[in-house]
């Protein structure tokens, strides 16, 4: 395996102070949790669940560390948690596309998987990286949150080209050709310059009819004014 680029997750001190405020609100709940179970004689299990599961979720996002690897042939991303570290390889191949992510109630896509690989503390700008999952005679997709230095997305575009930070829509139009080239067993990146190619032929046809209807109008008006002025 041959790593092309690597960069690592980022840190802001007011992303600190934020997970800091959280981390002692957690630590009240838990203190409150112990008030109340000393004054009942049992223990306040609800409370120190919450307080539990609240610590776990804020450590993960705040503190959790990530890794972008790009190879020659996927991407790769290492997280290191509060239960140890893990990976998470993705084919370029399967790649549909990198869109700025924005929260919606409704989105493109149906995503049967989705992860967030950042950090809470790191302050640049989220984007969503939408993938493939072959199952079968199905496509599954996925969807992956992350922050990154443009760096990598423009080390990313040279082997996902013309899909990297790019509207949604450009997505979430290839991800359904994907799942359209699939059904017919079909290369998808044959498959997609096909479409485009006949769409172009489309738009140029008719550009052509207009221009021509164009031409037509104008040689009526022509006949019109000279009509009139005999």
């Amino acid at each position: 395996m041959t790593v092309v680029y690597r960069e690592k997750s980022k840190r802001s001190r007011s992303g600190l102070r934020l997970v800091l405020l959280l981390l002692a609100f957690v630590a009240l709940i838990l203190g409150y949790a112990t008030y109340v179970s000393m004054e009942a004689g049992k223990l306040a299990i609800d409370l120190y669940f919450v307080g539990i599961f609240l610590g776990i979720v804020v450590w993960t996002q705040a503190f959790g560390r990530y890794e972008y690897v790009l190879t020659e042939d996927s991407l790769i991303i290492i997280e290191q948690g509060l239960f140890g570290k893990k990976s998470m390889t993705i084919p370029y191949a399967m790649i549909d596309g990198v869109y700025a992510f924005k929260q919606q109630l409704m989105g493109g896509l149906k995503f049967r998987y989705k992860f967030r690989k950042l950090s809470s503390m790191d302050p640049r700008a989220v984007w969503a990286l939408a993938y493939a999952v072959e199952a079968g005679n199905k496509i599954k997709h996925g969807r992956i949150l992350l922050k990154a230095d443009e760096s990598f997305f423009e080390k990313l575009n040279e082997f996902v080209p013309n899909r990297v930070c790019v509207p949604q829509e450009d997505v979430v139009f290839y991800a359904y050709v994907r799942e359209d080239a699939h059904k017919h067993g079909e290369n998808v990146e044959t498959y997609y310059a096909q479409i485009m190619a006949q769409s172009n032929e489309q738009n140029d046809d008719v550009t052509k009819g207009m221009s021509i209807e164009t031409e037509i109008s104008d040689t009526a008006g022509e006949q019109v004014k000279t009509t009139s002025a005999r």
